[in-house]
């Protein structure tokens, strides 16, 4: 994704939002809270990326995974528009 890896809060509550609300970027993952999202693809449609992802908890094993869709609509290189099948669309700000 061509944004910066690191923290990631929403743009309302700021990086002083509750650490639930952050979703962290890494390099071939993407973490929420105390669960790792392993990206299994990903398809671009212009600054639009969605990914298919394995959220898998802190202290579980792989076949434990919950699948989901996430789409992430790329802002700049420090912002993005984050949705999944849980959560609506949230303006999401780079942290650290």
């Amino acid at each position: 994704l061509p944004v910066l890896t690191g923290a990631y809060a929403p743009a309302e509550g700021g990086c002083e939002a509750a650490a639930a609300a952050f979703i962290y970027i890494e390099d071939m993952a993407i973490g929420a809270n105390k669960t790792t999202g392993k990206v299994l693809s990903v398809k671009q449609d212009g600054g639009s990326y969605v990914l298919d992802v394995l959220w898998i908890e802190a202290g579980s094993d792989e076949a434990e995974g919950d699948r989901d869709t996430v789409k992430i609509d790329v802002k700049d290189d420090r912002s993005f528009f984050f949705s999944n099948t849980a959560s609506k669309k949230t303006l999401m700000r780079w942290c650290s």
